[in-house]
């Protein structure tokens, strides 16, 4: 007698990676959304441009990072998931966090723009990442209505 099991789906990373650069980009462009209503840098369009588009590049690319290494860590096996984004979720934040204070001292950014964009950047990603794992998780498990509730 043979007996069937189901196997569990890969995990498809790609959505992610869509879902933590969108949500990067609308954190860079609500900086600069803010940076202008408050008049940060004097008002100076570029300025504040560059200052809130920096970080949001860096968040994205460091959020690609994170999920290359999501699929490395889990082998694109969802009973290694969870673990797998804690780890890439914090390399991902450590990186930016490195390179964000290195690139804030050595390209002298308006402060105010950078670390606000910075912030929301990291905090969509995060939300992004996380709302991501959730569904993913409770669909890899059999028996588990999938979505969020």
């Amino acid at each position: 007698m043979t007996t069937s099991h189901a196997q569990p789906t890969a995990i498809r990373t790609g959505p992610l990676m869509a879902q933590i650069v969108a949500a990067c980009s609308l954190g860079g462009l609500m900086a600069i959304g803010v940076g202008h209503a408050a008049k940060w840098a004097g008002g100076d369009t570029q300025t504040i441009a560059v200052a809130s588009l920096t970080p949001m590049i860096l968040w994205a690319v460091a959020g690609v990072i994170g999920v290359m290494l999501l699929g490395v860590l889990t082998h694109n096996q969802p009973a290694r998931l969870a673990i797998g984004v804690l780890a890439s979720s914090t390399a991902r934040m450590l990186i930016a966090l490195l390179v964000g204070v290195l690139l804030f001292f050595l390209m002298s950014l308006e402060g105010r723009c950078f670390w606000t964009s910075f912030l929301l950047a990291g905090l969509f990603a995060l939300v992004a990442e996380t709302t991501w794992a959730i569904r993913t998780i409770n669909a890899s498990r059999p028996g588990t209505p999938t979505g969020v509730r």
